[in-house]
Parts: C-alpha cells; sequence; structure tokens
C-alpha cells in the first residue's frame, strides 16, 4: 500500500512540474526571441544559431537596437511573437522541441525582406506572401545576377537611346566655339535629375574625340521621348570638325526602382517586358 501511494504522489508531482500554463508558455517564447535579438546585434553565432538553427541559412540581416515585443499568441503548440523595430514589423514563430524552446521560422528580419530585389523576385513569382526570412534569403541569392544584368542591360538601353537631334554650333575667329545642342532622350524611361552625366564630344573628320566637356544639365530630369536644348562654350575648339554627345548613367536606383515595380513573370521566370 505504502508503494502504491508513493509511486501515486511521485506520478502527480512529475505531471504538475511538466505541465506548463499558456502564459508561461508564450512568456518562455518571448525570453528565447529577445534574448535571440540580442545577441544577433553582436553575431553571437553560437547562441543564435542554438535558438534558432535554421537562421544560419540567411546570409544577411539587419541588426535591430529597438526592438520590442508587441504581441505573442499561442495556437496548439506554435506561438507567434510579432515585434517591431521603428516601422518595420517582424514575426517570429516559435516552437518547443525536444523539451526545448526554438525559433523556426522569421519574416523581417533578412536584409533582403522588403529590397527592390525582393520586389523583382515577388513579381516575377518567386516569392509568396506566406515566405519567411529564410526562402526570401534563398530566393533572393539564387536571383541576384539577373537582377543585376536586368539593370546593366537597361542601363545599357537608355544611354544607347540617349542622343543629338541637331545644334548649331560654330567656331568663331578667336578659335573659341559656341551655341545650342538639342538633345533627345529616346529611351522609354525618364532619367532623373542628378543620376547622369551628358558629355559633349568634340571630334576629328574620323569621328575619334579629340576632347570631352561634362555639361551642368542633370540638375534636371529627362523624360522619355523629351528634348532639352543646351548652350555650349569652349576657348579652344579650332582643332574640331565634328560634335556628338554621350550620356552616362551614374546612380542606377531609379532603374532598380522601374525593375521592382513593373517587372512582370510567372513561376520564377522574368518576362523580358522592361
Amino acid at each position: 500500500m505504502k508503494i502504491k501511494i508513493t509511486v501515486f504522489v511521485c506520478g502527480i508531482i512529475l505531471i504538475l512540474s511538466s505541465c506548463e500554463t499558456k502564459e508561461s508558455k508564450i512568456n518562455s517564447a518571448k525570453e528565447v526571441v529577445m534574448t535571440f535579438m540580442n545577441n544577433l546585434l553582436f553575431d553571437n553565432y553560437d547562441t543564435m544559431y542554438d535558438l534558432y538553427p535554421s537562421f544560419k541559412n540567411v546570409k544577411t540581416y539587419w541588426k535591430l537596437n529597438d526592438f520590442h515585443i508587441t504581441n505573442a499568441t499561442l495556437n496548439n503548440n506554435l506561438i507567434t511573437v510579432i515585434g517591431k523595430s521603428y516601422d518595420t514589423e517582424l514575426f517570429f514563430e516559435i516552437e518547443k522541441l525536444n523539451g526545448k524552446y526554438i525559433i523556426i521560422k522569421s519574416k523581417g528580419l533578412s536584409s533582403d525582406f522588403g529590397s527592390n530585389l525582393y520586389k523583382y523576385c515577388k513579381r516575377i513569382g518567386c516569392i509568396r506572401s506566406n515566405s519567411y526570412d529564410e526562402e526570401i534569403s534563398k530566393i533572393c541569392i539564387e536571383k541576384r545576377y539577373q537582377f543585376n544584368e536586368l539593370i546593366r542591360s537597361i542601363k545599357e538601353k537608355i544611354e544607347n537611346n540617349f542622343g543629338m537631334l541637331n545644334h548649331n554650333v560654330t567656331k568663331s575667329s578667336y578659335g573659341s566655339v559656341s551655341g545650342e545642342i538639342t538633345v533627345k532622350n529616346n529611351s522609354r524611361f525618364t532619367i532623373p535629375k542628378y543620376s547622369y552625366h551628358l558629355y559633349i564630344n568634340y571630334c576629328d573628320n574620323k569621328g575619334d574625340i579629340l576632347f570631352t566637356s561634362e555639361e551642368t544639365l542633370n540638375y534636371e530630369s529627362i523624360p522619355y521621348g523629351q528634348n532639352k536644348t543646351i548652350h555650349v562654350f569652349e576657348l579652344n575648339g579650332n582643332s574640331f570638325q565634328k560634335i556628338g554627345v554621350s550620356l552616362k548613367i551614374i546612380n542606377a536606383v531609379f532603374i532598380e526602382e522601374i525593375i521592382a515595380e513593373y517587372a512582370e513573370g510567372n513561376n520564377c521566370i522574368y518576362s523580358d517586358n522592361l
């Protein structure tokens, strides 16, 4: 009889000790998230990967020293923790595996999340609305080269479709040259101000460039299909026989934004619409 009572009491103690309330589960999950975020600031990989094993597959990530938890919910054995850093919302899913709470998914930590590359991948069907950091990082790495090649291709199209319509540049008897040059953006894209350099090329009869001057037009945007007229003046221009223009894109952020907003595709295949 004494043995039965002892076994019964031990069983009750074991049950009570292994029983967690909803509140304690949520608090444990919150503690895991906060510990992970604090260690993330210092790249303490051992602790980070212990609390969030699959995070090693997220190659680039944000370090957020102002992170705070705003909400947490429990659904069956899955705990969802929501936090915020400034205006960025982050999501974590936590489970208890082998007696230990670990993060199994997150969204918002990958530095690719919300980027122009991310938006491109989403527009062509690589990233779904329910994709998490690990998947987002993997897809963005795979598509980065394609994205950069698309930037390069559009940049070249803009530069190659920009040219001179006409000019009335003439030489003076003193050796200077002056006049007006009308240029046109024949590309499909508006070229924003400060994103380009415009050069006037003074050439010999063969078309070889003798000297170049940079114009200050770049404080103005050049809409697609539109003309711009610029005035030029050079003191020493006796040697030139022909004149031309060239445009170089120096800041391609606007091209990234065009791709992020207007690229089309399906099943992770770009349709080449730009």
